[in-house]
């Protein structure tokens, strides 16, 4: 259910030209740019919610660093279009209706034990086609991870093009080790940071994880 990149994928490259699905008499077809050759594309099949009777798949296409995904629904008769993503990129599935989206988690999954709901923020819910705020990480322990440093305020996490995170950085106090145990206190969708208090006190904010080139 988790992690449906890593277990129901195919990726294909720019110069193999085309994929088409195709279910009874419709089809969908995706037609990679041949020029672009930083670009590639995802395939994968999911089935968002259990109880109901469909199986999904999704395409996300990828340029430079950024990834945008199309959700559509197998009904036994024709494919069609299961929900309107918004063009977020699809990192994952619950199983009971939630779509994780990666602008949604607080940062990537790297270990095998890990999933987005671990990191969940929003997601897109299935049956109302809206994005719901989750409060999923608060209250949980966060195990700090590279480039985690405290800061005072939120004002004072890094967002937009990435930099190094250091703490000669404005509002930055504490560096966590490694796996240090930090408890999440509160988050904020549109920073996508969390604020987290340490083992002896100390609270700040954590964030950073999305910067990109725009």
């Amino acid at each position: 259910i988790f992690g449906t990149r890593d277990e129901e994928t195919s990726i294909l490259e720019p110069k193999e030209t085309v994929f088409e699905i195709t279910l009874g008499d419709k089809k969908v077809i995706v037609k990679p740019n041949p020029e672009c050759w930083d670009e590639y594309f995802e395939v994968g099949i999911c089935d968002v919610d259990l109880e109901d009777n469909y199986v999904e798949f999704y395409t996300t296409q990828f340029e430079d660093c950024y990834g945008s995904s199309l959700l559509f629904r197998l009904n036994g008769k024709c494919l069609e279009e299961a929900v309107g993503t918004g063009y977020e990129e699809i990192v994952g599935v619950s199983g009971d209706g939630k779509i994780f989206i990666w602008n949604g988690s607080f940062r990537n999954t790297y270990f095998e034990d890990e999933s987005y709901e671990d990191f969940l923020l929003w997601y897109l819910d299935y049956k109302t086609g809206n994005f719901i705020s989750s409060n999923h990480m608060i209250g949980k322990i966060y195990h700090a991870f590279y480039d985690d440093i405290l800061f005072r305020q939120l004002e004072y996490v890094p967002w937009g093009p990435p930099i190094n995170i250091t703490l000669d950085l404005p509002g930055a106090f504490y560096e966590p080790e490694f796996g240090e145990l930090l408890t999440v206190l509160d988050k904020d969708d549109g920073a996508q940071a969390i604020k987290v208090r340490t083992q002896d006190g100390k609270e700040g904010w954590i964030g950073g994880h999305h910067m990109v080139w725009n």
